[in-house]
């Protein structure tokens, strides 16, 4: 069962274009992992096929010594529903850290349109995806820190994108 009053409120609240790839200045309050922005996913061009795709902006927190928060951007994509009902606990969780793509926002996976020199990179992986949500599983991608949202610095975590994926969902994902 989907947590469906929290994701139609994130739905409600989320700005419509590149607006998006914003946070609120300061970035709200919350815990490391929760979602800032949620809203179905319409640019599909890096996310695998055959399920039901959602970009999220998620509150991540920066690498080293002394992290501090951070607003990041990514796709989770559920597998069809009408053939992988969704399982008590939720779906398995696939999560897919692509290679570095450049720092450009727009070669972003979540903000790929197919027309920049990254774009081989990012639709490469789409058949494997798209194997694990015939399976079943869900997927989640992520932007990394900074890629997309801003100057792209830092490309090093992909987990968070994972937890966000089963705080704005739960329990559309297990452990």
């Amino acid at each position: 069962m989907r947590d469906t009053a929290l994701i139609d409120g994130l739905v409600e609240r989320t700005p419509d274009g590149d607006a998006f790839y914003t946070a609120p200045d300061p970035l709200s309050a919350g815990t490391y992992r929760d979602p800032v922005h949620l809203r179905p996913l319409e640019n599909t061009f890096s996310a695998p096929a055959g399920g039901e795709g959602w970009l999220v902006l998620y509150r991540s927190q920066t690498a080293g010594d002394s992290p501090s928060p951070v607003a990041t951007s990514g796709i989770i994509v559920l597998p069809d529903s009408t053939e992988h009902p969704v399982p008590d606990g939720g779906y398995p969780l696939v999560s897919w850290c692509h290679g570095t793509v450049g720092v450009a926002n727009r070669v972003a996976p979540s903000r790929d349109r197919g027309d920049t020199g990254a774009s081989p990179m990012n639709e490469y992986p789409k058949a494997l995806l798209t194997r694990f949500l015939d399976r079943g599983w869900a997927v989640a991608m992520t932007d990394y820190e900074a890629l997309g949202t801003g100057t792209a610095e830092k490309q090093r975590n992909c987990t968070p994108t994972c937890s966000a994926s089963r705080r704005h969902g739960a329990p559309w994902t297990s452990s």
